[in-house]
């Protein structure tokens, strides 16, 4: 059996090793949740694959990042809720009982920035990215307007995504749109 990518694999080292998204705005879809918390674990963790972005060459990428659902964390959640659509700014300001299983192909925008930590395994420090604190964006937020889109996956969620008349390849080669379907202003300061 033919397994292309396998020359990638050159010490028992890569295979505990995961791919790194280079920090940028990328369309993303969610791919899987990990949600089985425990005691010792009062995060959840969602694997985004890479649709589009700021970097052509990472499209197809897959990025893992934990989300706190307890504590000052609990806004990230709640951002990446609002993100898919999983919650409506009419839902905020009460206790929410949430399956984020459900955002399971839900498309989104998020914003990786670079980050350090030191591996508690190794106690060598990490080079890695992760999402913004509340780098969280729906295809439809304002903040999210300059992030490139794959059009065609896109306008599954929104319809018909205009041609690009700017700048930004998106992984597919097409141009990122112009502008994103309006919706009205939120108001993040209760997340």
């Amino acid at each position: 059996m033919r397994l292309p990518g396998s020359e990638e694999v050159r010490s028992p080292d890569d295979l505990e090793s995961f791919e790194i998204v280079a920090a940028g705005n990328y369309h993303v879809r969610v791919d899987e949740v990990d949600d089985s918390f425990t005691k010792a674990r009062d995060a959840m963790y969602v694997r985004l694959e890479v649709l589009a972005g700021d970097h052509a060459d990472q499209v197809g990428k897959f990025h893992r990042e934990r989300v706190p659902v307890s504590g000052k964390g609990v806004k990230r959640a709640v951002k990446l809720a609002m993100a898919t659509g999983l919650i409506t700014p009419q839902d905020l300001g009460r206790e929410l009982d949430l399956d984020f299983q459900a955002t399971v192909g839900r498309q989104l925008c998020v914003k990786l920035i670079d980050h350090s930590y030191t591996s508690d395994k190794t106690g060598k420090e990490v080079q890695t990215t992760q999402v913004d604190y509340l780098g969280f964006y729906a295809l439809t937020d304002p903040e999210a307007k300059d992030v490139p889109l794959d059009r065609q996956l896109a306008a599954m969620v929104l319809g018909n995504v205009p041609a690009a008349a700017e700048k930004g390849a998106n992984g597919n080669g097409r141009k990122s749109p112009p502008g994103r379907v309006e919706q009205p202003s939120d108001d993040w300061s209760q997340v």
